[in-house]
C-alpha cells in the first residue's frame, strides 16, 4: 500500500512543486520504503517552501529521519 501512495504523491508533487505539504508527505513515504536518500532529498525540496513551524520540522527529518516508531 505504501509502494502505491508513493506513486500518487509522487505525481501530485510533479503537479504541485511548490506544495510543501506533498513533499514532505512524499518523504514520509519514501522513507517508510526505505528509500532514505529520496526522502531527505524530498524534504529538502518542501522546505524551500515550508511555511511556519513546516520549516523546523523539516529541518529535523532531513537531520534525523522519522521516530523509531515510523515504520521501517
Amino acid at each position: 500500500i505504501s509502494a502505491l501512495v508513493g506513486s500518487l504523491l509522487e505525481r501530485a508533487a510533479s503537479s504541485e512543486p511548490t506544495n510543501a505539504e506533498i513533499g514532505e508527505h512524499l518523504g514520509d513515504v519514501y522513507w517508510t520504503l526505505g528509500r532514505r536518500y529520496e526522502a531527505r532529498y524530498a524534504w529538502r525540496a518542501a522546505q524551500l517552501t515550508a511555511t511556519g513551524d513546516d520549516a523546523p520540522r523539516l529541518a529535523t527529518k532531513i537531520a534525523d529521519g522519522l521516530p523509531a516508531g515510523a515504520r521501517r
